[in-house]
């Protein structure tokens, strides 16, 4: 399976949907991998400077018990995402994120008649700003 990269410039436009990513995982177990590299990826900070409400947390699981690493995220609109992250490679995960994180960026224009808000227009004359969208490395997987 080809890879589901997500371009930097796409990834720092979407975060800004993101309210808050919580991931819960066995530190001993082996499918918890991407779990755990997916964390590291999104605590950048970079992705924080982009937008400073967002979080994402790592909380460790007791070695005692089977539970799969799972992950919950929140968008700023409300709506969340939950999934067990052991059948993801990181790269996998970081894709559905964003592909979500974009779903909730075409709501929020929906619901304001497609105008952007000020803010947002004057970005796109800058570096990163635009309509970039992680359909356009692949097709979008319902």
């Amino acid at each position: 399976m080809p890879s589901r990269r997500v371009p930097k410039l796409v990834a720092r436009e979407l975060i800004q949907f993101i309210k808050k990513i919580d991931i819960k995982a066995n530190y001993w177990d082996k499918n918890a991998t991407s779990a755990f590299e997916f964390t590291r990826q999104m605590n950048s900070p970079v992705l924080r400077k982009l937008n400073t409400k967002y979080e994402c947390n790592m909380h460790i699981i007791d070695e005692e018990t089977k539970t799969p690493a799972t992950m919950l995220v929140e968008f700023v609109n409300g709506s969340k995402w939950e999934t067990n992250t052991s059948n993801f490679k990181a790269d996998d995960l970081r894709y559905e994120l964003f592909m979500r994180a974009e779903e909730v960026e075409e709501q929020i224009e929906a619901a304001s008649g497609g105008k952007e808000d000020d803010d947002k227009g004057a970005d796109k004359g800058k570096k990163g700003g635009g309509g970039a969208k992680p359909a356009a490395a692949a097709p979008k997987k319902k």
